[in-house]
Formats: C-alpha cells, structure tokens, sequence
C-alpha cells in the first residue's frame, strides 16, 4: 500500500481510497502521481511599519533663529531681524507637523520680545536721562 497526496489538501492517504477522508475530494490516482508535492498554504508575513515621522523644515528654521536671537538680541539691527525671522518661521511652522521645535521656537520669540522691549526701553529711558 502506498501513500499519495490528496489534490486538495495535500494530506496523505492510501493509493485505494476513493475519497480523502480529510477533505472529502475524490481520490483521482492519475492526478495524484503528477503531482506528489503537498499543497502548500499561503504563509503568514508579518509586516513592521515604522512610523517615521517627517520633519518640520520651517519649525526647525523658526527655532534656530529664535535660539540665535536670544543670545544676540543685544546687537541692535541684526538681533531684532533674527527675533522677526525666528517669530515669523516658528509661526507658519506651528501648522506642520511635527510641531515641537515650532512650539519651543515661538515660545523663545516671544521671549526675546520682552527682552527686547526691555533693552529699548531701557536705552530709551537712559538717552531721556542723559538729554533731558
């Protein structure tokens, strides 16, 4: 007695059964011996998606230059055109995402701002002095 493999399943069963007592499929002898290979079942893939998430170009631009705003801000011209740039891209960056760097770069532009209303108004405040 000799084994084969169902067309169906794939499992195997005697060469003188009629039927595949798995599967129910008629046993067809003919079909059997061309085709000895088990029927194999689709494997499972397992699929990792890693969430990457991009970068806010604009965020990360409004951050640097309120950074570098904020230890230049004692220059008078230059800090002030940093603050503006640091505010400006800080502030369309907030509409992007990620928006962490946005979010701390607008918080440190709002901080130079006070900081350089400070300075002006000290300097003004100082010049009245000295001309009054």
């Amino acid at each position: 007695m000799a084994l084969i493999n169902c067309t169906e399943c794939g499992k195997q069963v005697s060469d003188k059964a009629r039927k595949c007592p798995n599967c129910g499929h008629p046993i067809n002898l003919r079909m059997t011996t061309e085709r000895q290979t088990p029927v194999r079942q689709p494997q499972q893939q397992t699929q990792i998606i890693v969430n990457q998430q991009g970068s806010n170009g604009t965020g990360t631009a409004g951050f640097v230059f309120a950074l570098l705003a904020l230890f230049l801000s004692w220059i008078p011209i230059f800090g002030w055109i940093l603050w503006f740039f640091g505010l400006l891209f800080s502030f369309f960056g907030l509409f992007t995402s990620p928006r962490s760097l946005a979010v701390v770069g607008f918080i440190i532009s709002i901080i130079d701002l006070i900081i350089l209303f400070t300075v002006v108004a000290g300097v003004a405040a100082l010049f009245a002095g000295i001309f009054a």
